[in-house]
């Protein structure tokens, strides 16, 4: 494809056209390969990123206006819209795939069969993560969301440290277990 001298392609609309950018620059380093500047000095839009960009025929940097491939303001508003039921989902999918590495652990699993457990039991402990995420960008700071991040994080932990360190976490796992079973009998003998 070639193009003009100091001309580049317009990405905004369907049919590409050339303009030509206003603004010399004077790189940082030719290496940086984009530059972003606030939606309130440059009088763009925040999806919208101005890149810098080297014409050989002027010698010298100009401004593009690219426009952002990724958009997630969608899939944010899809996890506020549906907010009930997605937490109805990922709080007992949090708990159930925590309490099943937890459980291959006391019954001493293989450790791929334990790593692969923890690892599904940590992409639902992201998930939440993204979704309370979704609450704190808009400013949204209430205990629920506190309370779900304290899930996330103990869920997170908990299968960390069973991919990372499974021998003595299984160790703690029956000491644990062995120490609840004397308090229960004595309980159970008073």
């Amino acid at each position: 494809m070639t193009e003009k001298c100091g001309n580049h392609i317009n990405l905004k609309s369907k049919k590409p056209t050339l303009e030509r950018s206003s603004r010399p620059l004077v790189p940082l380093s030719p290496y940086l390969p984009t530059l972003l500047t606030l939606p309130h000095e440059s009088g763009i839009s925040e999806r919208e990123v101005r890149s810098p960009r080297y014409t050989a025929c002027s010698k010298r940097w100009e401004y593009v206006t690219v426009k952002a491939m990724l958009n997630f303001a969608p899939l944010f508003e899809f996890s506020r819209n549906h907010c009930a039921a997605i937490c109805a989902f990922l709080v007992p999918a949090n708990l159930l795939a925590t309490s099943q590495t937890l459980l291959l652990l006391f019954l001493q699993r293989p450790i791929p069969q334990i790593r692969l457990a923890a690892i599904f039991a940590g992409i639902f402990a992201l998930t939440l993560f993204l979704h309370v995420d979704t609450w704190f960008a808009i400013g949204v700071v209430q205990t629920p969301t506190f309370i779900l991040l304290g899930l996330g994080t103990t869920c997170l932990v908990i299968n960390f440290c069973a991919i990372t360190d499974s021998r003595s976490f299984q160790k703690l796992l029956q000491l644990a277990t062995i120490a609840v079973s004397q308090k229960l009998a004595r309980l159970h003998n008073s």
